[in-house]
């Protein structure tokens, strides 16, 4: 159904998100602030939507935003709504699955697990003292239409079914969301056994556009989308 993607997203594209990653895990405020002043949640959020089918690209940036959420540094959690249209977004997608579902023998867009684990994901985190600033943005009429219509029915929809009460399944795109919630995916994270540690003269250099040799000695060859400018350089391609 996918078919290819063109043009591939490319090994380079996810070591980058992987960095990202293991830089959130670090917890620096120096680093934090240079991937929000380097405008990466835009990029991020481009690549999440634009590979509609790449799950292993959804699961790794749903941790991303959620690394973000859980983080102390509210400029860059803030980056996530205001930079990254992080809710603007949500809604648009869902109204885009709608509208593709609406075809024959289509299943919905590949992204939208996910998507409903983000949107729990903020709506638990605004709860949580400290955070109140979220309302700002959880409190947009657009939101709360979101919540209402798509977000809480669903997760009523996924508890009944934790429960083993669905008796009923009203179309083909409800019973494939159902099915979907049946066995969640586990989320794997591969740093979890890993301490990041980078010195810190050294953090600077993970920003620019020089990579050099890598570890080995060996220039780095990465198989495709090779960008120039650093970190963003890459993942823009």
């Amino acid at each position: 159904q996918a078919g290819p993607l063109a043009p591939p997203l490319g090994s380079s594209r996810i070591k980058v998100l992987e960095v990202f990653e293991g830089l959130l895990k670090m917890k620096n405020r120096e680093c934090e602030d240079k991937m929000r002043e380097m405008g990466a949640m835009p990029v991020v959020m481009d690549l999440f939507f634009k590979y509609e089918w790449h799950t292993f690209l959804h699961n790794l940036v749903q941790r991303l935003i959620e690394d973000m959420l859980q983080g102390g540094n509210e400029d860059l959690k803030r980056s996530l709504f205001t930079d990254g249209e992080l809710l603007d977004r949500i809604i648009s997608a869902h109204a885009r699955n709608d509208e593709w579902v609406k075809e024959p023998k289509r299943s919905r867009l590949g992204y939208m697990g996910q998507l409903r684990n983000i949107a729990n994901t903020i709506m638990a985190h605004s709860k949580q003292d400290g955070n109140e600033w979220m309302s700002e943005y959880i409190s947009q009429p657009a939101w709360g239409h979101f919540l209402e219509s798509e977000l809480d029915p669903t997760n009523e929809r996924y508890e009944k079914l934790q429960l083993g009460s669905v008796h009923n399944r009203p179309n083909t795109h409800q019973q494939e969301e159902d099915d979907d919630f049946t066995s969640p995916p586990a989320t794997i994270n591969p740093y979890d056994h890993f301490n990041f540690r980078a010195p810190d003269d050294d953090q600077e250099d993970l920003f620019d556009g020089d990579e050099g040799p890598d570890e080995y000695g060996d220039e780095k060859d990465y198989d495709d989308d090779e960008g120039e400018g650093g970190l963003l350089g890459t993942l823009m391609g």
